[in-house]
């Protein structure tokens, strides 16, 4: 009598990629990541700390290098309390990246016990984005989707039309990663399946107009073509330069791609060489400049948490934080918050790892996120951070290695295999 092969599902698993994809939707989701509700705000990173417990109880924890730079980027932020300029404002900020932590430790927990987690964990990412953009979908009048940028004059004051664009950009790259990249045979269904979801996250990246989206999608593919494949890197070059001036023209001459990117595109690079822009580009340099002027004055230490926010606040009687990543981090700890922060993530890509193009994708993803650092603040923001735990794993667990680093984690404490 034939018997049916028995399939067993580890509870800590479901629980953990559940909590994960619960708690990529509340990143992704506007009127979830800024609720009203304490409920809804902590219940992503409960069910996280939830998950982590249950997982620490079947298996040990491997303190990788990933988890130390954490606790220091931790414990340098809690030190700027001593002098921040507003308590209250800077414990928000410690508060937000504590959070955060939770779910970074268990994605790492994950990732250090199975590196095939690694691109588990993306899918369960491209699946929220999905849900997000099914969601986003659904709140708008379609007849005039594409008529204006999609955002908060589209759909509530909750949806940051940068952030639409960020989650739909990585929703792309991390659909290509696990189809194309990471895979190792890629059957019809996927690729159809990974088409149709980069058409459709494309789609809402244009029309959300976000300048620092389409660039990190253009830098993340143009650095995998000149990295991957060293034996045909000549080609690769060539074939980069030759998308790039395709994507260019595309922008600028495409009508539907003009309306939403290229003139946005052109008030950036106004600014850059000394003009006005519009609205948005000016008001950041505005914001850039109010940062530098206060580095100036503290440039070792800063002034503490959000500390940008509060100054701001104080010249133009609204919070805001400085669209900046380096700005922030130099405001908030001066050259030396910039160092922790930045150091780690430098030696990661300087890693020397076995070439294979799944780390070549990884780099030029963690490269693209340095780059758009420029235009957004991604140190608190947790899309981009659970983001880049999964990337900074997949060069600690190179997959072409057999064995893990041995220099890059420790066994803390035992459990249950």
């Amino acid at each position: 009598m034939y018997e049916g092969k028995v399939i067993r599902i580890k509870l800590h698993d479901m629980l953990s990629f559940f909590a994960l994809f619960f708690a990529f939707v509340c990143a992704t989701n506007g009127e979830l990541r800024y609720t009203e509700s304490q409920f809804l705000y902590y219940l992503p990173f409960l069910f996280c700390l939830a998950a982590l417990l249950m997982e620490l109880l079947v298996r040990r924890i491997v303190v990788s290098s990933y988890l130390i730079w954490r606790i220091v980027v931790i414990i340098f932020l809690l030190a700027t309390l001593t002098y921040t300029l507003d308590f209250e404002v800077s414990f928000t900020g410690i508060k937000t990246y504590l959070l955060q932590s939770v779910v970074v430790l268990l994605i790492a927990v994950k990732c250090s016990d199975d590196p095939e987690n690694i691109k588990k964990i993306m899918i369960v990412a491209v699946l929220a984005c999905l849900v997000t953009t099914l969601y986003i979908l659904s709140s708008v009048d379609l007849t005039n989707l594409g008529g204006e940028r999609l955002g908060v004059s589209t759909i509530n004051d909750k949806w940051n039309a940068n952030n639409i664009g960020l989650f739909s950009a990585f929703g792309m790259l991390l659909m290509f990663c696990v189809t194309f990249v990471f895979a190792k045979r890629t059957k019809r269904w996927q690729v159809i399946a990974c088409v149709a979801l980069i058409a459709l996250f494309g789609y809402i990246m244009i029309v959300s107009g976000s300048r620092k989206s389409t660039l990190i999608i253009l830098i993340t593919m143009l650095l995998y073509l000149m990295s991957s494949q060293k034996s045909k890197r000549v080609r690769n070059v060539l074939l980069a330069v030759i998308l790039a001036l395709l994507a260019l023209y595309a922008i600028y001459n495409v009508p539907f791609l003009y309306r939403h990117l290229g003139v946005r595109f052109e008030s950036m690079v106004e600014v850059m060489f000394g003009g006005r822009g519009d609205k948005s580009a000016a008001l950041r340099q505005i914001m850039v400049d109010l940062g530098m002027e206060a580095f100036e004055a503290k440039p070792i230490l800063g002034y503490g948490v959000n500390a940008f926010s509060v100054m701001y606040r104080q010249k133009y009687g609204v919070l805001a934080y400085s669209h900046n990543n380096y700005v922030e981090l130099l405001v908030t700890g001066g050259v030396i918050g910039l160092a922790v922060y930045y150091s780690y993530i430098g030696r990661m890509l300087l890693k020397k790892c076995i070439g294979n193009k799944q780390t070549s994708f990884v780099k030029a993803m963690i490269v693209a996120i340095l780059i758009a650092d420029i235009g957004c603040v991604s140190y608190y923001d947790p899309f981009i951070q659970y983001v880049l735990c999964l990337l900074v794993y997949g060069i600690i667990y190179n997959p072409t290695v057999t064995r893990l680093y041995a220099a890059e984690t420790t066994p803390l404490t035992g459990g249950q295999q």
